[in-house]
């Protein structure tokens, strides 16, 4: 047994100090780059709970994503993302700079000043020169890209207005500035006029493939592919869309992406067949997510897509949010293979624990309740996402297998091989409760409102079966218990059901009024807890038949609602989640300690979800974030049975108090410590009353031979 000093030491670590937040931002991507070998993907702009310019790295051929802070100055609005596949470089625009990263890396290797106020920008087509284009002065500006030295600057046709359009054909080392239906096309390297290209006045949209060769561009409903040289259209496609704000190719040319503004419609289209070959939900429901596609590899096999998702909570949120969270997906199985950044889970809500508390598996929905489940480990690092459309409901025999309940079917489902193994229907279309002991071939326990199954998890074969109604037993209330016991609470009694023999025992509550509501019994069945009226909170410890804790939280607010409350992994703590009043909806959950009678808000809104030993919880704050926290070691809380009998009176007690023991406690050592562990009085048991006029206001702790008794010193 741990001594008294070692628990209070495990005491100060509150609970907040031993969090991880999982890894749950999702990304406002403002701009994109692509590479030209399939594997490189840029996404900037910033995470959803900062300013910070941030970007992530993603590879579509090895399915990673790696999220960073952007070296530059947040002050500055980003203005552009570009990349060179053959310098293999990634340039980042912003007020008069350009931070310069290697493919992949997370650190700059440089960032130079260019002395051009320019909204339009380009890259060489080896890398080494930045160009830029001022519209107010038509000038071209080439800039060394290592030093940021200008080597030349150049003036271009100057036409009316301030707000002409210049694009750089980077492959070509060119630049076209658009006049009406006109495209004016210079040369950088021979800095004079090359061309006069025809393209409709109303296009847009404009990109350059097939080594500069080939100008891409849209014109209302209508996308085109023209001959850059001489503006000769080649190919065009018409969609449904009337906002067309974007298209984009494969590497190899072979797959265009339409990509429709307004309500994120996609179309993919293979060039070479001459055909459509994905769309959106939208308009094709047979697809498994509500997905947006922005790019995809030369095998269609890998995309880069975007769901939507909503953020909304409580009654004060009238206008939800609507954001997106972008992703690696494997078209051929329909699945997601990374986020960014990395381990994004949609509307994050429910959570199961390994029984070693190692790993967890965190599931949310997406905006068209689809079902995202993600393997997490206990600091909240994500590990990958489990190709599951069922919420699990409880890990089984190791960490790799899980358990699923399907209308009534229980399956069991390897995360590994990510298929299900075997399965049975266990009669319960609608459960309560699922519990796996894994003990002599494993058990499983399903209840529901009629009765309490219990199976041999070897060979699925039905072992007991208990009718609720001829024992009175409540299965809205049933908790797991250790080795082998589940139990079953109501406001007057309690039963202890063994799993494994179906031995059903009454265990009798005396010494404690009836009246009070019972609403949590510890996972050993020992410890009560009841909530009695106007928000008073008692610890009962049905073993010793004596109340150890008592307290009223009403101070927690005048006009407190308490909406569940519950134990915190043991009897020494609780949770309570509450409106602090009538006008203000939004619930708040804290942690309350009877030891040291301090309170503390949790992470979250939501009822926490708590290990089966009680050492881990889940939590969860609305709409996005959650946390994963070690709760202080059950084992290390002070015992309260001993060989030597008895208890401290008055209490609370002001100057005095005596120690009412057995005879054998006469001439025992006695020492006092404080709610920190720290040892402030000792004496020896005489029977007389021990003078406690010297010590402050608050909890302290009476240990005689192997027993603790707690009293209050006002």
């Amino acid at each position: 047994m741990k001594t008294i000093s070692t628990f209070f030491v495990l005491l100060l670590l509150i609970v907040s100090n031993a969090t991880a937040d999982g890894e749950n931002n999702y990304l406002r991507a403002s701009y994109s780059a692509y590479s030209t070998n399939d594997s490189n993907i840029v996404l900037a702009g910033s995470l959803s709970d900062e300013s910070l310019y941030t970007a992530t790295n993603l590879n579509i051929a090895e399915g990673t994503s790696e999220t960073f802070q952007l070296e530059v100055d947040n002050s500055s609005e980003l203005l552009d993302v570009q990349m060179n596949t053959t310098a293999r470089l990634v340039y980042y625009f912003t007020y008069k700079k350009v931070t310069i990263y290697e493919f992949g890396a997370t650190t700059a290797l440089r960032t130079i000043t260019i002395d051009n106020d320019s909204p339009y920008f380009g890259v060489s087509s080896d890398g080494t020169k930045i160009y830029s284009y001022d519209n107010k002065q038509d000038y071209v500006s080439i800039f060394n890209a290592t030093n940021g030295e200008r080597l030349v600057r150049f003036f271009v046709n100057s036409f009316a207005g301030n707000n002409k359009l210049g694009i750089f054909n980077s492959d070509k080392d060119e630049f076209w500035l658009k006049n009406e239906g006109e495209f004016y096309v210079w040369s950088i390297v021979n800095r004079q006029q090359d061309r006069v290209v025809n393209i409709p006045n109303t296009s847009g949209n404009y990109k350059f493939i097939g080594n500069g060769n080939t100008l891409a561009y849209t014109q209302n409903q209508v996308v085109f592919i023209a001959n850059s040289s001489n503006g000769e259209k080649i190919f065009n496609i018409q969609t449904p869309f009337d906002n067309i704000d974007n298209i984009n190719f494969s590497p190899n040319n072979r797959y265009l992406i339409i990509k429709d503004g307004t309500y994120n419609l996609f179309i993919q289209f293979d060039l070479q067949e001459n055909k459509i070959v994905n769309e959106s939900n939208i308009l094709s429901d047979s697809k498994k997510y509500s997905l947006t596609f922005h790019y995809v590899n030369n095998d269609n096999s890998r995309a880069l897509a975007s769901e939507e998702f909503i953020l909304y909570c409580s009654r004060n949120a009238e206008i939800p949010l609507i954001d997106n969270s972008y992703f690696i997906y494997n078209i051929q199985k329909e699945n997601k293979l990374i986020t960014a950044p990395k381990g994004f889970i949609p509307l994050p809500q429910k959570a199961i624990i390994s029984n070693d508390n190692e790993i967890l598996i965190v599931s949310g929905k997406n905006l068209e309740e689809d079902i995202t489940n993600a393997l997490v480990d206990k600091n909240g690092k994500f590990r990958n996402y489990i190709d599951l459309d069922k919420y699990p409901i409880s890990f089984l025999e190791d960490k790799n297998k899980i358990a699923v309940m399907d209308e009534g079917i229980f399956k069991v489902f390897d995360i590994e091989t990510e298929q299900y193994e075997r399965e049975f229907d266990t009669g319960m279309d609608d459960y309560y409760n699922l519990y796996y002991f894994s003990q002599n071939g494993g058990r499983i326990v399903v209840s529901n409102f009629i009765e309490i199954k219990v199976f041999n998890y070897s060979d699925f074969s039905l072992l007991y079966t208990i009718n609720n109604s001829n024992y009175g037993i409540n299965s809205n209330n049933i908790k797991k218990g250790v080795d082998s016991l589940i139990y079953s609470y109501g406001p007057k009694q309690i039963y202890s059901i063994n799993v494994f023999t179906g031995e059903i025992k009454n265990i009798a509550i005396n010494g404690i009024d009836l009246s009070y509501q019972l609403i949590d019994i510890s996972s050993n069945g020992r410890f009560l807890l009841f909530e009695k009226d106007d928000n008073e909170f008692i610890v009962f410890d049905n073993k010793t038949k004596n109340e150890i804790y008592r307290k009223d939280l009403n101070e927690l607010g005048q006009y407190i609602n308490i909406l569940s409350s519950g134990f915190f992994g043991n009897h020494e703590l609780m949770w309570i989640r509450y409106e602090k009043n009538p006008i203000d909806s939004d619930p708040l959950v804290v942690v309350y300690d009877f030891v040291s009678d301090k309170t503390e808000e949790m992470f979250g809104d939501k009822e926490p979800i708590i290990s089966d030993d009680g050492s881990l919880y889940y939590s969860l704050y609305c709409p996005m974030k959650y946390e994963i926290g070690a709760i202080r070691d059950p084992q290390s809380s002070v015992e309260t049975t001993t060989n030597i009998t008895g208890g401290v009176y008055p209490n609370p007690a002001y100057d005095f108090i005596k120690l009412d023991m057995n005879a054998s406690a006469m001439n025992s050592s006695i020492e006092i410590f404080d709610a920190y562990g720290k040892q402030v009085m000792s004496a020896i048991y005489t029977g007389e009353y021990f003078d406690i006029s010297k010590l402050t206001a608050g909890v302290y702790f009476v240990k005689v031979g192997d027993g603790t008794h707690k009293f209050v010193k006002m």
